[in-house]
């Protein structure tokens, strides 16, 4: 017959199996209750970013020796509530910010709603979108559009995918090569269709998704490469992204997928040029290396992108003269006027206007040549002040600042500008005002 321990030991035994707990665990929970022993509960140990669990106390991790600069209670706060598991390493938590932080920024300066906060295309080209156009003259531009994105869905569906992304490079790559092949996929992935495949010039296009793909394929050719278990674990699974990704894309519509499939050549480009450290010490003493040269990027295009705020938002001089144009008349129509050209253009624009004017009000005869109009205004000086200040003008904003200088004029004065300033037209300083005229009747 059993002894009471023997049945009190049996009983908790089976409580903490159907508790869950294994075979072996429940027994010693078991024996330690039944010996009024009250169990210890282990020391939760920290994560190193390359997902090492760390002993109590130890500053320095034994397996890829980085310092633990993050106080101990800090690090055990962040793993209960999730943000320091081996899924959320240090590089995907700060491109991850940094997605949260362009969108924080796209609903304070937009004039759209949390759902979609750019209205229009002036707004994207304010904040850094890649536009075709631009991106070999702005070159910042493929770097800071994968800070927009397009809606919120957008925004939580690229964030979906690099927390299940991210992490798998950053432990197999380490923090500085998932750095620099988030900044330069990202570049690659929507400089290469442009280059390659006909595009309109001036389409915006936003979002991290290049970025994102280039660690795909970063994971995918190392996986396959390494060839064990867990290495073609993570290529069949980067494989499935791919094919989910891009199917989703075909069904929702209106997906670069140039840039993806750029962004996962460069990421495969990269793994062959930026390998894995594998315990070799030339690499690891490469990895700061590509990640300062990666954050020095990021920072820099950020830079330049505030400069150019700042500035004005300008329009590069080596832009040619039909996308100026382009760029300025859609500009005009989101913004007016009064946003684009600055308060001397505006006033010279005002001046023709009144011309026209007085023009109209003489049955057309335009102000015979010296002789001042009703506003103490001639036609002379006012050509006279528009020569001088197109010669303080880059080339490719004369266009723009002529186009919408002629919408004022009737075909009289137009004509006397053909016939006056023949020689400026032929040397090619300005365009004929008919030219301009012809092009927006031809819109």
């Amino acid at each position: 017959m059993e002894d009471p321990e023997s049945r009190k030991f049996k009983f908790w035994t089976k409580i903490y199996r159907l508790l869950g707990h294994p075979p072996t665990q429940a027994e010693w929970k078991a024996r330690a209750r039944c010996e009024g022993k009250k169990a210890e509960k282990p020391q939760m140990r920290t994560l190193c970013a390359c997902g090492f669990h760390l002993k109590p106390g130890q500053r320095e991790c034994p397996r890829c020796g980085r310092k633990q600069w993050i106080p101990e209670s800090v690090n055990r706060f962040l793993q209960v509530i999730g943000l320091r598991q081996p899924s959320a390493t240090l590089g995907t938590v700060i491109a991850l910010s940094s997605m949260m932080l362009g969108y924080l920024v796209q609903l304070f300066v937009g004039e759209g709603n949390l759902i979609s906060p750019t209205k229009d295309w002036t707004e994207f080209y304010d904040l850094g979108a890649s536009i075709g156009a631009l991106n070999l003259v702005q070159p910042w531009r493929m770097v800071t559009y994968g800070l927009l994105h397009g809606g919120i869905m957008h925004l939580l569906f690229n964030a979906f995918a690099l927390i299940q992304v991210g992490p798998l490079v950053e432990m197999r790559f380490g923090t500085g090569r998932f750095a620099l092949c988030w900044v330069l996929c990202g570049a690659l992935g929507i400089l290469a269709p442009s280059l390659i495949f006909a595009s309109h010039p001036l389409t915006p296009t936003v979002g991290s998704s290049g970025a994102i793909f280039g660690l795909i394929g970063m994971a995918l050719l190392r996986g396959h490469l390494d060839g064990d278990a867990r290495g073609i674990l993570i290529r069949n699974v980067m494989l499935r992204w791919t094919i989910y990704t891009t199917v989703f894309g075909l069904l929702m519509g209106g997906v670069a997928h140039g840039a993806h499939f750029g962004g996962l050549l460069a990421g495969m480009l990269f793994c062959v040029v930026f390998p894995p450290e594998d315990g070799h010490p030339s690499r690891h003493r490469l990895s700061p290396v590509l990640g300062g040269a990666g954050l020095l990027i990021y920072l820099a295009a950020i830079g330049s992108l505030i400069a150019w705020n700042l500035e004005g938002h300008p329009l590069p001089e080596s832009v040619g003269n039909t996308e100026a144009l382009a760029i300025y008349e859609v500009r005009v129509q989101n913004r007016g006027v009064e946003q684009i050209f600055d308060q001397k253009e505006q006033d010279l624009f005002h001046r023709a206007w009144v011309l026209n004017r007085s023009a109209e009000q003489n049955n057309g005869v335009p102000e015979a040549e010296g002789k001042e109009g009703e506003s103490g205004d001639s036609a002379d000086r006012l050509q006279i002040e528009v020569i001088s200040h197109l010669k303080h003008l880059p080339m490719n904003q004369r266009i723009p600042f002529l186009r919408e200088l002629f919408k004022r004029m009737n075909e009289r004065q137009m004509a006397a500008w053909d016939a006056q300033l023949g020689e400026l037209i032929a040397s090619g300083m300005i365009p004929s005002p008919r030219s301009l005229q012809l092009e927006e009747d031809a819109e």
